[in-house]
């Protein structure tokens, strides 16, 4: 399966590309938050050079409005 090569970004942003679009009809239309342990996903929006993956997945999250808190690993529980 290729989601096991895949960084620990593009696993984490595939979570919350298949949250969302399982979710949609809760999603759309609300501001709602996203809590993770992988500090990184905070400047998605701001990724200067994202690779084809990641920037697909980026737009297909342009339509929710969310925001990524970064919580510690061991707080994340």
């Amino acid at each position: 399966d290729h989601e096991l090569n895949y960084s620990t970004i593009e696993k984490q942003l595939l979570a919350i590309v298949w949250a969302t679009k399982t979710f949609r009809h809760y999603c759309l239309g609300r501001h709602f938050q996203i809590a993770s342990d992988h500090q990184p996903l905070r400047w998605l929006h701001n990724l200067k050079e994202p690779n084809a993956k990641l920037q697909r997945w980026r737009i297909r999250l342009v339509e929710f409005d969310f925001h990524i808190e970064y919580i510690k690993g061991k707080q994340n529980s």
